[in-house]
């Protein structure tokens, strides 16, 4: 059984995610049930097998999927009872790669244990028969937990300027990085392109084009960075997880290097579509039109395509098709594209520029739809300024799903209706279910635009949305005629 959980959120898209085997003895499920210093801590469940779990979070890690439980968390608590296979620890050992801090709770005396857990060992394995009180070792863990959890926002908050030293010029470098007041160099084996792409961006640069290994001096003592995580779609590395936490001390404290294009891409085409909203993307990158390799394309780079196509939501068909064979990347121009959903066109996302590579998914394709929103209308509230939102789509109303609703997508109505800002973005139905279509399972805006029309938005044919989770706003009153 997976519990995924977050203090006073029952969400399971949570950073922490807590691992319970379905054949874990009665005593011990009782006794983390009933656990004082987990009460508190609100959690849903699923039954997964563990080699299934790790399975979907793996996959998660690199397709980027929104499935629930494939979600990859930034922690994960892991109670073990029988045995550890090489499967097991490979998954393990390719989590803790990507990002992932492990506790490990091992209820019987298990061989390597200490190796499925990150470092230190001594505040990430706990052994239960090793404790009279159950309640004992749970709290110790909670507080390790918690510990690291606060570490993980405290380090996020503080990573200021980032800038490339060493180089020919402001595009490539070493890359340096302010830490609490402190200039520091970034550990190439917990950074990738990801990292990287976020890093060109941030220093106004193009499209990552290649990571350099820089090793120190000898004898030289080089403040690291042991580990940053990013998804690739953030505006800086603030925005990124630096870990206090480290596997091992940077090997042979070799600080990664960048070297970034100097423009981003300059335009975006899509064809051989059914309409001009559909088609294989092109983008002008270098004064070159090519394609983007798709093996990590995913729903929020589509989102953002549409957006700047100027057409309506990206539509979400479910479909996925392997292709026949490898095609060699000589087309793209691009190799990876990573957006959060909330930019107004391609070239504000993080990217890597194309190299020999084989893509599995050769050439990066949209769907978006013709129609756009047209009419926006809160209904069920106490006031004309708050209700249920309900959009004008193909000649119906409809509701929007709560999945990523926000402040900022409410804010946008509010605005759009002349009620002034919002100063709340209700979910689960807060003023009752609608009955009509559930027309967007996704909203991305910034909060700036004028229309709902104008952000960002995914429309399914899945149906993966029901009325309980019908979005609604609270604004915070009419605004004043002049």
């Amino acid at each position: 059984m997976v519990w995924g959980f977050a203090q006073g959120l029952a969400n399971p898209h949570s950073d922490l995610q807590l691992h319970i085997p379905s054949t874990l003895p009665e005593k011990l499920s009782e006794s983390v049930r009933g656990a004082e210093s987990l009460k508190g801590i609100s959690y849903q469940t699923h039954d997964l097998f563990m080699g299934d779990y790790l399975q979907k979070i793996v996959w998660d890690a690199f397709h980027r999927t929104r499935d629930v439980w494939g979600k990859k968390p930034r922690l994960l608590i892991i109670f073990e009872y029988w045995f550890l296979n090489t499967s097991r620890m490979s998954a393990l050992t390719l989590l803790k790669t990507l990002g992932v801090e492990i506790f490990v709770v091992a209820y019987r005396k298990l061989e390597n244990v200490e190796e499925m857990a990150s470092y230190p060992t001594e505040t990430h394995v706990f052994h239960w028969q090793q404790y009279r009180d159950p309640n004992a070792m749970l709290s110790e863990l909670a507080l390790s937990v918690c510990r690291s959890l606060e570490g993980h926002r405290h380090k996020k908050s503080s990573v200021g300027d980032v800038r490339l030293v060493n180089g020919s010029g402001l595009c490539n470098g070493i890359v340096e990085v302010t830490l609490n007041n402190s200039p520091r160099r970034v550990c190439i084996w917990g950074y990738d392109s990801r990292e990287a792409a976020v890093t060109c961006r941030q220093v106004g640069c193009g499209p990552l084009m290649k990571m350099q290994e820089n090793l120190a001096e000898p004898g030289a003592e080089v403040p690291m960075v042991e580990k940053i995580h990013c998804s690739g779609g953030e505006a800086d590395l603030s925005k990124c997880s630096v870990s206090l936490w480290r596997e091992q001390p940077c090997f042979l404290s070799v600080s990664a290097g960048l070297v970034c294009a100097q423009s981003p891409p300059s335009g975006i085409q899509l064809v051989g579509g059914s309409s001009v909203c559909s088609g294989k993307v092109r983008v002008n990158y270098g004064g070159s039109w090519g394609s983007i390799c798709a093996d990590e394309w995913g729903r929020l780079e589509e989102v953002v395509v549409c957006r700047q196509m100027g057409c309506g939501p990206a539509i979400d068909t479910a479909e996925w098709k392997m292709p026949s064979s490898l095609s060699r990347s000589s087309g793209n121009v691009l190799e990876a594209v990573y957006c959060h959903g909330h930019e107004s066109q391609l070239s504000e996302c993080g990217s890597v520029s194309a190299t020999s590579k084989t893509c599995y998914i050769p050439e990066a394709e949209v769907l978006c739809s013709q129609s756009v929103i047209s009419q926006v209308a809160l209904v069920n509230g106490p006031t004309g300024c708050s209700g249920r939102v309900e959009v004008y789509y193909k000649g119906k109303w409809g509701t929007v799903c709560d999945e990523t609703w926000d402040l900022a997508d409410a804010n946008v109505v509010c605005k759009e209706l002349g009620c002034g800002s919002a100063t709340e973005a209700p979910k689960a139905a807060r003023f009752h279910p609608g009955d009509g279509p559930i027309w967007l399972e996704k909203v991305f805006c910034n909060g700036n635009e004028a229309h709902l029309s104008e952000c960002g938005a995914v429309t399914s044919r899945r149906g993966v949305c029901d009325h309980s989770q019908d979005a609604g706003v609270i604004c915070s009153g009419p605004e004043p005629q002049p």
